[in-house]
């Protein structure tokens, strides 16, 4: 059987366009007014990176990021990424991120549509926009449930995206604003399965790592299951 891999890959590399530094940053703020009672904590803004990583990269201008140091809370790079991170979940993003976290992996008919079923309806909207010559942010729902955490779910930004007509298995490169530096991860899942199965992984980076499998310890790829995915279409600031 002929095998026929279609790829697409944009002029984006993560360690050169993403950003130098991690996706953590420190917040403080006063309970109650009180500067003896000042609270502080750490909160990520990966949709925030994604979208400002999105908006230097169409104006190639990057000269005010040419750094490796975490934004302070107050400095105009914190207050960019925090503003961006704000329009990421613009329009119901955030109902639809509980939506879909509550869906199921696999149809039933009794349940809403799952997550293989709506991905794959995702994908080629995520497919045009690279075709088209742009970048797209995509939410990963990794939890399950309405009262699971909707944070723990993640998002990242895609490049470029093989694709594998005979296995029907696609690769989607992404930068993901938690491994700076990494130019080789990737989101993986497969088409046309039973049940609208997706078998999703994010694959953060090709190193090595220990993890445990069935109570066994086995070795593999860093990465973390990807139960499915929407686009997020851009947003100007």
């Amino acid at each position: 059987m002929l095998m026929v891999i279609r790829k697409k890959i944009l002029d984006f590399v993560p360690s050169r366009d993403g950003f130098q530094f991690y996706n953590s940053f420190k917040v403080s703020y006063r309970f109650l007014g009180l500067k003896f009672m000042t609270i502080s904590k750490t909160f990520g803004f990966c949709g925030g990176m994604c979208y400002a990583a999105d908006d230097i990269w169409r104006t190639k201008n990057k000269s005010m990021w040419d750094d490796k140091k975490t934004p302070k809370q107050g400095t105009k790079k914190f207050n960019i990424l925090k503003g961006r991170q704000l329009d990421s979940l613009k329009k119901f993003t955030w109902a639809k991120v509980y939506d879909w976290q509550s869906a199921p992996d696999e149809s039933h008919r009794l349940r809403k549509h799952s997550l293989g079923h709506r991905t794959k309806k995702e994908w080629p909207k995520v497919k045009k926009q690279l075709d088209g010559g742009k970048l797209a942010t995509l939410c990963l729902i990794r939890v399950e449930g309405y009262t699971k955490n909707p944070s723990k779910n993640h998002q990242v930004l895609a490049y470029g995206y093989e694709y594998n007509t005979t296995s029907k298995w696609v690769k989607i490169f992404v930068y993901d604003p938690n491994k700076p530096n990494e130019d080789k991860g990737y989101v993986k899942f497969r088409l046309g399965q039973k049940n609208n199965k997706l078998s999703g992984i994010q694959i953060q980076s090709n190193k090595i790592i220990k993890f445990k499998l069935f109570g066994k310890s086995v070795k593999g790829k860093d990465g973390v299951r990807m139960r499915g995915f929407f686009h997020i279409a851009y947003r100007k600031p």
